[in-house]
């Protein structure tokens, strides 16, 4: 009798595949932020063949999984805009079997505002003035020399590359012309 019960516990706790029983982000949740990912599983995984990816309408990331504990992976996550994403994702389990899935998930990213400088009418500074962050060069001659400025720019071997490249198309046009020329007089 022993025996029996035994023998159908190791057959029961056989038959009982690894399955993914917690997430971050939950099927269906709503994230305003999402930072790393989690997934959490009833059984051991292999640390092998792991695979985590996002995927949303307009971009898709492959993640880098990594084993947080023997039954829980995580992944760095990109930045994402809103909208609809699904994670999908694929392990290997104790017994050697691959499991996958989707968690599909929504991102209400809040809007990135960047303040916008504004005049005050009232200050004798109530002019806009140029972003402290564009500096021009200080050979920068904004008098119609710009094309002096490139010529003075270009080294012996640029120049002549270019003009071999410049070559190589007027010679790719002429023989273009000239297939079409003998086609036409082909076909008269």
């Amino acid at each position: 009798m022993l025996g029996m019960v035994a023998a159908v516990m190791l057959a029961t706790s056989a038959a009982a595949h690894t399955a993914l029983v917690a997430s971050t982000p939950s099927e269906g949740q709503t994230v305003t932020e999402l930072d790393r990912v989690r997934l959490e599983f009833s059984g051991q995984l292999l640390d092998i063949g792991a695979s985590l990816t996002v995927r949303g309408d307009s971009e898709s990331a492959d993640l880098v999984a990594e084993f947080a504990a023997n039954n829980v992976v995580e992944a760095d996550v990109p930045p994402l805009a809103s909208g609809d994403y699904i994670l999908e994702w694929r392990v290997v389990a104790e017994d050697g079997h691959p499991i996958e899935g989707a968690i599909a998930f929504i991102m209400d990213a809040p809007l990135p505002v960047d303040p916008i400088p504004t005049a005050d009418a009232t200050s004798p500074e109530s002019e806009i003035s140029p972003s402290p962050s564009f500096v021009p060069p200080a050979d920068l001659e904004l008098n119609g020399d710009f094309g002096e400025k490139v010529s003075q720019s270009l080294s012996p071997l640029d120049a002549l590359l270019i003009a071999l490249v410049g070559a190589v198309l007027v010679a790719i046009a002429w023989l273009i012309t000239k297939r079409v020329s003998a086609r036409e007089s082909a076909g008269r």
